[in-house]
């Protein structure tokens, strides 16, 4: 008697190890893609970090005029007691390192805050980002953008235009 699984046999199991495959498939590439948006919202964070510390050295509490200067060119005002940064700002002054989507796919954006003038304060800040391989005024395209961004997205854009 032979020892061996006869052709019937191993297409019975490739057949069933591919519709596992085919049942997982969906699952996997789930799990992937909310991994990814996981990692974007935890760079929103460390870009809002980063931008309360520009805050706290360049605005609220700078070492000599030259940084407040600073400030001052790059906080644009949106409306009454509403102002945002470009992420571009922060990156020149080193504050932060470019932001990319998936590794290879770059990021830009803003910060916004809400600005008390009268006391200099900041608060309820929140980092709009829009990620895509043809950042540009005219393009929609976007691997990955903030829920929200809509609200900012002539802000967002005119950061793209500097």
């Amino acid at each position: 008697m032979k020892k061996g699984f006869t052709l019937i046999e191993l297409l019975a199991v490739i057949a069933l190890v591919a519709l596992l495959g085919i049942l997982a498939l969906p699952k996997v590439i789930e799990i992937f893609n909310e991994s990814t948006t996981k990692t974007m919202k935890v760079s929103e964070t460390e870009i809002l970090d980063a931008a309360n510390l520009f805050v706290e050295d360049y605005c609220k509490n700078p070492i000599d005029n030259s940084y407040r200067t600073i400030c001052n060119d790059s906080l644009v005002e949106i409306e009454r007691g509403v102002v945002y940064f470009c992420l571009k700002t922060l990156q020149d002054n080193k504050v932060i390192k470019k932001t990319y989507f998936g590794g290879n796919v770059p990021c830009d954006g803003i910060v916004v805050y809400n600005y008390e003038a009268n006391i200099n304060k900041f608060y309820n800040g929140k980092t709009y980002l829009i990620c895509s391989e043809n950042l540009s005024p005219y393009n929609y395209d976007f691997e990955y953008n903030t829920d929200g961004f809509n609200d900012y997205s002539e802000y967002l854009f005119g950061c793209l235009e500097d």
